[in-house]
């Protein structure tokens, strides 16, 4: 007899669970379907009998003024949302540990939205989130660490606190940026051109330009080969069409700097680069017309980018005199 109440009770249990779980999918349908009053009855009533997913989301709906009218209670001054009731619901949430609840617990010390902002409270609870794997809080925390909003600065926390955000690919390009610099910069940790390489390297390959031209034009010294020199400014070239880049790419190609020599290609990138108007370029376009490296030689063709680069008000002197030399003492001023 004991053995057949212990299997109703714990089929009752399950069938209770999945009229719960089918009953938040529900309710999220109707706020997506933005039913925004269907979601919220559905949401109240999981949330009164302890579902944290749904005292999260009952939470989120009076912050963002998604909750019915007469369920609104007392709106702070300059706040158009209920968030006192926002954050009831939230830290009911929070005490059972759903994960982006403490994070918004989080976000409420920090900017003091229903009570007095306090940064350690604040910590506190973005660090419970970040121990669930909240990349999000990992963040929050690496930047308060940082010494501008009242929390003593401490860069070994920021460091370990964004590495951790990176790791995980939240916003990697930022974070990944932000170490890079923290590396490279060395002012608040020893300078590691290594570590700043890794990490703009990462922050680069997620299609952060900036990281990306801090890549090209930093100097590095020994710690970046040619190989690695040549990588970055082929990324360049042709993810951000960038005729710096390309000139370099082409440079690079003529002279073997981290790739092998191959005309071809250099003719390739110093004609997109030359097409954009990068003097430098139009220069070497028409050097390479004019030996009949890449391409076949042409002194019209040389000619018309000697003249083009030599005329450009962006040109150096090294290229002025590149192209004096062809256009006087080779003549091409005859083509």
């Amino acid at each position: 007899m004991k053995f057949k109440i212990l299997l109703l009770s714990s089929f009752l249990s399950i069938s209770l669970i999945e009229s719960s779980s089918a009953d938040f999918e529900d309710a999220v349908k109707a706020y997506d379907e933005t039913r925004y009053e269907d979601a919220f009855n559905e949401f109240e009533s999981l949330a009164i009998n302890g579902n944290a997913d749904a005292q999260l989301r009952l939470g989120k709906m009076f912050l963002y003024g998604n909750a019915p009218e007469e369920k609104k209670g007392l709106v702070l001054k300059n706040d158009e949302y209920d968030l006192i009731n926002g954050y009831i619901w939230i830290e009911k949430a929070a005490k059972q540990g759903q994960t982006e609840a403490l994070r918004e617990l989080g976000n409420n010390y920090r900017w003091g939205r229903t009570v007095q902002t306090d940064y350690l409270k604040a910590i506190e609870w973005y660090l419970k989130a970040a121990e669930q794997g909240d990349a999000e809080s990992a963040l929050a925390i690496g930047s308060l660490y940082k010494g501008v909003e009242g929390v003593p600065k401490d860069y070994e926390k920021v460091i370990y606190w964004y590495t951790k955000t990176a790791e995980v690919g939240y916003l990697g390009h930022m974070t990944s940026s932000l170490l890079g610099h923290i590396y490279y910069d060395g002012k608040e940790t020893p300078k590691d051109y290594e570590e700043a390489i890794k990490w703009w390297g990462l922050a680069a390959e997620n299609g952060h330009t900036w990281s990306l031209n801090k890549l090209i034009f930093n100097d590095f010294g020994e710690y970046m080969p040619e190989s690695d020199k040549f990588k970055w400014l082929l990324m360049s070239a042709e993810q951000e069409d960038y005729d710096f880049a390309q000139y370099r790419v082409g440079t690079a190609y003529y002279h073997g700097l981290g790739v092998l020599k191959n005309y071809n290609e250099a003719f390739k990138y110093f004609t997109l680069s030359a097409n954009q108007g990068f003097a430098a370029s139009q220069v070497h376009l028409g050097y390479l017309y004019f030996l009949g490296q890449g391409t076949l030689k042409d002194l019209s063709k040389a000619s018309y980018w000697i003249d083009m680069g030599y005329s450009n008000p962006d040109a150096d002197e090294s290229d002025k005199e590149l192209a004096e030399n062809l256009w006087n003492k080779e003549e091409l001023w005859k083509y």
